[in-house]
Parts: C-alpha cells; sequence; structure tokens
C-alpha cells in the first residue's frame, strides 16, 4: 500500500476518533476502528460497483454504529 493511502486512512482514523471523543461516545477507539471497516468496505464496493446504493447502506450503517455506540454510553445496553 502506499504512503499517501496509509497516511489518509491514519488521518480519516484520527478525524473519525476525535469526533467520537468529543461526542463522549463509549470507547471512541473500537467505534472509529468499526467506521473505518465501514468506509474501507464502501470505497471497495464502488471501485467494483459504483453503486450509490452502496454510499446510502453505509452512510446508515455508520448512522447505526453511531447510535448504538451512543445507547452503550447512556447505559441503555448494560
Amino acid at each position: 500500500m502506499c504512503h499517501f493511502t496509509d497516511q489518509q486512512k491514519s488521518a480519516a482514523y484520527d478525524f473519525t476518533h476525535e469526533l467520537l471523543t468529543t461526542l463522549e461516545v463509549d470507547d471512541p477507539a473500537m467505534v472509529a476502528k468499526q467506521m473505518e471497516l465501514v468506509l474501507e468496505g464502501c470505497l471497495s464496493r464502488m471501485l467494483v460497483n459504483r453503486s450509490q446504493a452502496d454510499v446510502d447502506t453505509a452512510h446508515r450503517l455508520a448512522e447505526d454504529i453511531l447510535r448504538f455506540a451512543r445507547c452503550r454510553q447512556g447505559g441503555a445496553l448494560t
């Protein structure tokens, strides 16, 4: 993998982690990693299918991950 790609992935993760920390989400590192996987999966699918539906699905999944993490933060899932 090229150096630029590694830098981009690292910057995206750091940005997401910072936002999740600001939102006081439970375990921001894990949630940022989950969102990173969604992003990478979406990008991979875009290379093959070029489907807006895949982007929309990834967007909804990321929203669900955030919603779930915020519920954990509030103790709703314990």
